[in-house]
């Protein structure tokens, strides 16, 4: 049931801006997590990484230039907030997966194309990576 209303509300996404019926749709179906969502939208907050091999992780940048990163087709995200709901409540996506889901219904979502090995250090900043110096 939850999948049906999700995909009405997206779906009523049509372009970069948003109708009036829409909004309403988002906040009744997501309520506080559709006005973050909306925000992180507005702040261009979001940015789809792409290596030459194909892969695609989704970067948002919270407050405070915290980096988030979503990984959309396993609906994924870093937050507490997924950690919290998200595993439990596959319907119930954080902002940052609700944002990145209508910024790419709204076909506004920059990309940044990157080599494998820079995709796999973003993706992993800590870890140590071989260089050919």
């Amino acid at each position: 049931m939850q999948d049906a209303i999700e995909a009405a509300a997206v779906s009523l996404v049509d372009g970069p801006d948003l109708s009036q019926e829409a909004l309403s749709a988002l906040h009744s179906v997501y309520q506080q997590n559709a006005v973050a969502a909306l925000d992180i939208i507005d702040r261009k907050a979001i940015t789809r990484l792409i290596c030459p091999r194909g892969r695609t992780v989704y970067q948002v940048r919270g407050h405070g230039d915290r980096i988030y990163l979503v990984f959309l087709e396993q609906h994924y995200c870093e937050c507490a907030a997924y950690e919290y709901t998200g595993k439990v409540l596959i319907n119930h996506p954080c902002k940052h997966i609700l944002a990145v889901r209508l910024a790419k219904a709204m076909g506004i979502i920059p990309s940044e194309t990157l080599s494998d090995l820079s995709f796999a250090q973003r993706l992993s900043p800590q870890a140590m990576f071989p260089t050919n110096a």
